[in-house]
């Protein structure tokens, strides 16, 4: 009997990619356990394995080997604006414009001191007068400048974990790549029912007066005597976390320090913006690991001082000058 088509899955569980590839015990082919959110293995119908990892399963002969995608850090970004590139072929592509404005490694999380591994970054500049104490003596022990912005992004590994000091470049990602960007929404301030849930209002005629755009009832009776919670009501509009997922990378400017992003970025101008890989698609396999940093920024060359002998030869001294000297010193007495 001929073994069966081999079954490919996949889906998301917290900040970790699993992907399900199982089927009859084949040499050309060693199926992949998945791994759970706090690193449980999972059989290819869901269910906990608590043998541990690399073990066979209990019906056959099949085997099972752990396949991870390892997570990389993401980035802070500020929302420029938008502009338009021309393709080789002539189109042009609408993109939002993102600037990595030094964006620096801060500190690490370990495992054997936090429990998780992170890396938190900085981007920005601070006045010292709007940063607190505390925070100004952990950006002076990172020997970084303050930062206005700070996130933190989890990690598989510490392989993933960037050199404190650390600055960030563009070309941490490459053209054609999907990334996940989180931002808050542009602020709508006050905003009825029908502009923020789309409802379809009262009739213009017939009996209604000045209602017309009214959200209608909100109750029932005496029983129960209350509104439910999360009735879609009037009120604040927009200014909300979101995430805007698989948004293409059209090009890089390493030298200016910009990510060109085609697809809607959520955020007003000059907002902040986490740009991390797309945690829905699968990652390229030329993306620099664990990142591509600014050689400049990590480790700056010590100034070159001039020995003294070539210093003396530059600029060396004549009798004139030193006849000249006494000459100048016996005016200031006069």
């Amino acid at each position: 009997m001929a073994p069966p088509v081999l079954k490919e899955t996949g889906k998301t569980l917290g900040y970790r990619r699993v992907a399900l590839l199982w089927g009859k015990h084949d040499p050309g082919c060693v199926p992949r356990l998945a791994l759970s959110r706090k690193g449980r293995a999972l059989s290819p119908d869901g269910a906990r394995i608590t043998t541990g990892l690399n073990m066979p399963f209990e019906d056959g002969p099949r085997q099972a080997s752990v396949g991870v995608w390892i997570m990389r850090t993401g980035v802070i970004a500020k929302k420029v604006g938008m502009t338009r590139l021309f393709q080789d072929d002539g189109r042009h592509v609408p993109v939002t414009v993102l600037a990595l404005e030094n964006c620096q490694v801060v500190s690490h999380r370990t495992m054997d001191r936090d429990g998780y591994v992170a890396v938190q970054l900085g981007a920005g500049e601070a006045k010292q007068k709007n940063v607190a104490k505390p925070q100004r003596e952990h950006f002076a022990k990172a020997e970084v400048p303050l930062k206005s912005r700070v996130a933190e992004f989890r990690l598989e590994s510490e392989d993933a974990l960037l050199p404190v000091g650390a600055a960030i470049s563009a070309e941490h990602f490459i053209a054609g790549q999907k990334v996940d960007i989180t931002g808050h929404t542009q602020g709508k301030g006050f905003a009825g029912a029908m502009k923020r849930w789309g409802f379809g209002g009262l009739r213009a005629t017939h009996g209604v007066s000045l209602s017309h755009r009214s959200h209608g009832s909100t109750g029932n009776r005496q029983d129960p005597g209350r509104v439910f919670k999360n009735k879609k009501m009037a009120g604040h509009m927009g200014d909300r976390q979101r995430t805007q997922q698989n948004l293409e990378v059209v090009r890089t400017d390493a030298t200016r320090g910009l990510i060109f992003i085609k697809g809607s970025v959520p955020g007003a101008k000059n907002a902040w913006l986490l740009v991390q890989d797309a945690v829905k698609l699968s990652a390229p396999e030329d993306l620099p690991f664990p990142g591509a940093i600014l050689e400049d920024l990590v480790a700056q060359p010590e100034v070159e001082q001039a020995p003294v002998e070539q210093v003396a030869d530059a600029a060396p001294i004549t009798e004139a000058a030193e006849g000249a000297k006494p000459e100048a010193d016996e005016n200031k007495e006069g």
